[in-house]
């Protein structure tokens, strides 16, 4: 009685997890099908990750995330840190990394990988010599005057 049961319980677990991951594909593909409509809009986001081929973006007004692709950040060379989990222009100084707020722009979706693929907009993030010596300090903050580093994880 007790193996049949163990069978039951994995079957049940099995479906649990299916039905999970269904629902999870479901609700990715109506968001691309949702964001194909927004191609070209600029929204507010926040990094949601950092990979060495860009980052991800998750926009609150859309529930949405998206990837900006390392190649597409076009103002300079950028530097992927695994251990900070950044990106750090070599020129600029430009940092990306976790929790930054950034603007980014809808430029293609693909319903089939269920992908948005977005663009920094770089004229609304700051660079690093722009924020008078306070590490990646976001631009809301440096003009409400409450501008501090954000702690070293």
């Amino acid at each position: 009685h007790r193996e049949k049961l163990e069978v039951e319980c994995k079957h049940c677990s099995k479906m649990e997890k299916t039905a999970a991951e269904a629902e999870r594909a479901s609700i990715k593909y109506k968001q691309v099908e949702f964001m194909a409509q927004q191609i070209g809009k600029e929204f507010k986001g926040v990094i949601s990750g950092v990979k060495e081929a860009g980052f991800y973006v998750e926009m609150p007004d859309t529930l949405c995330e998206g990837m900006v692709p390392m190649y597409t950040i076009s103002d300079d060379f950028y530097h992927y840190d695994d251990k900070k989990l950044t990106l750090t222009g070599k020129h600029s100084g430009r940092v990306f990394r976790m929790g930054d707020e950034v603007t980014v722009k809808v430029v293609k979706t693909d319903l089939a990988k269920r992908q948005i693929d977005l663009e920094v907009v770089l004229d609304k993030f700051p660079r690093k010599e722009n924020m008078k010596g306070k590490e990646n300090v976001n631009s809301k903050e440096k003009e409400s005057g409450r501008a501090r580093p954000k702690r070293k994880r």
